[in-house]
């Protein structure tokens, strides 16, 4: 016999040894249906506000997530993160090779930027906690564990970075 067929058939005495153990037959699960989970992370109900004034330079208003992963911040004119994230778009393909650094930033529009500067990574980064919101300018960003949300108020377009996706709308 086989070590795969004899694998097969223990597995079958085993799991009609646990369906005969003495518990209630009608609370029983037909051992041909499986349980499927996912985690989904939810998004809180209601942000913390963060007061502007800690947030504040002389060029515009910068934060950190708590990972350190994302620097953000809010100018006159818009307000960006940078930080690794993916899928980038095929024009950012070379964004690091300039020397750069992809951004992804909100004016009117979102789009992404590739950055031979540190636009976004002000002098004096605060943290922004998970669930924290900064609001300012016409612009609003929000720290969450899965990511940075930010938003032109007057528009609605914005952006939401991660590490493994990112989105604009």
């Amino acid at each position: 016999m086989s070590s795969r067929l004899a694998a097969i058939l223990l597995a079958a005495g085993v799991a009609g040894t646990l369906i005969g153990c003495g518990s209630d037959p009608s609370s029983q699960v037909p051992a041909t249906h499986r349980a499927v989970t996912k985690t989904v992370e939810l998004k809180p109900d209601t942000t913390q506000p963060a007061d502007p004034q800690r947030f504040r330079d002389a060029t515009g208003w910068y934060f950190t997530t708590p990972s350190g992963r994302y620097a953000c911040g809010i100018v006159e004119k818009g307000a960006g993160c940078q930080g690794p994230t993916k899928p980038l778009p095929a024009d950012m393909a070379d964004c690091r090779a300039e020397p750069g650094e992809p951004a992804i930033e909100v004016t009117d529009t979102a789009h992404f930027r590739c950055l031979t500067e540190s636009t976004y990574t002000g002098p004096n980064r605060h943290i922004l906690a998970y669930g924290a919101t900064l609001t300012v300018n016409g612009y609003t960003c929000t720290s969450a564990r899965n990511g940075v949300t930010c938003r032109n108020d007057r528009t609605g377009h914005g952006f939401r970075i991660a590490r493994s996706t990112n989105e604009l709308f």
